[in-house]
């Protein structure tokens, strides 16, 4: 620090025409090495001229975020909801799904993309709960070949697929997950799954029987 403020000193003054110009030379050359750099990366697609920042190769996990993103903007703007749960929300009784694109807190729920992509559990995942826009069924499809949802309420159902584009890979089952015949539905459409997101009922008696019947 002490030698840039005596040199900021010594240009004050004793500054010459000759330093002046050398100064010119090299701020020039520094420009034009910024420049040529600029355009190389502009060549290699690695810088953005608009934004003017580093183009970074986009993860598997930064596609998937992107296309949910807009996805639940969308709806956002049609419906005037909310993206995503706040972190502090606290459930209540009355249902509030119908208020959010995706009725879970952006943080936890990429957290949880994250790791499932670490593991290469992308195969199957069984989801209990669709909700009123089916969020998650949606995000699921970005990272899963097939979703399987069980859910107790068909005005859900065929909201989402009056909505949404439908395949193969999607997978509806009607009725309560606390049914045993609901769960052998399961069991005869999948071998295994390798993910079961349970968003339903939460109370342990119920997870733990969708858990022991499943077999994960």
């Amino acid at each position: 620090m002490k030698f840039h403020k005596y040199y900021s000193y010594f240009l004050k003054f004793f500054r010459t025409p000759k330093t002046k110009i050398i100064e010119f030379v090299l701020y020039f050359m520094k420009q034009k090495i910024e420049m040529v750099m600029i355009q190389l990366l502009i060549k290699l697609k690695k810088f953005n001229p608009f934004t003017k920042k580093i183009w970074k190769k986009e993860t598997e996990l930064d596609i998937i975020t992107r296309k949910f993103e807009k996805w639940t903007n969308e709806k956002k703007q049609k419906y005037k909801i909310k993206e995503f749960l706040e972190p502090d929300f606290i459930p209540i009784e009355k249902d509030t799904s119908h208020c959010y694109a995706i009725q879970q807190v952006k943080k936890e729920i990429f957290e949880f993309a994250k790791i499932i992509l670490e593991r290469s559990l992308t195969h199957t995942i069984l989801e209990i709960g669709l909700g009123y826009h089916g969020g998650t069924h949606i995000f699921w499809k970005l990272i899963f070949d097939k979703v399987i949802t069980i859910e107790i309420d068909m005005k859900n159902i065929k909201r989402f697929v009056i909505n949404e584009n439908i395949s193969n890979r999607d997978i509806f089952i009607i009725g309560n997950s606390n049914s045993l015949e609901i769960l052998r539905k399961v069991i005869n459409k999948v071998k295994s799954v390798d993910v079961l997101f349970i968003d339903g009922n939460h109370k342990y008696g119920s997870v733990k029987k969708i858990i022991y019947c499943i077999g994960i």
